[in-house]
């Protein structure tokens, strides 16, 4: 087995001068070493993970943007 084992303690989160930053597209903070980002609108939006970038990307890239306004509160 790997000794290298999946932790169950959770990443730092990214701060933005103290503020945590959150994923645009799950809403689960953003791990403090997570560079994925994706500009949506003219905004840089964070994303915690290539799954939620890549699943961003493709509903941005089918034309559904109206997704996000949609999907209720996170």
């Amino acid at each position: 087995m790997n000794s290298q084992a999946l932790s169950t303690t959770p990443a730092p989160s990214v701060s933005i001068q103290g503020v945590k930053a959150y994923c645009y597209h799950c809403g689960l903070e953003v791990p403090k070493h997570s560079h994925h980002h994706l500009v949506i609108d003219d905004v840089q939006q964070p994303m915690c993970c290539l799954g939620c970038l890549a699943a961003a990307e493709f509903i941005r890239q089918q034309g559904m943007d109206d997704f996000y306004e949609y999907r209720g509160d996170q």
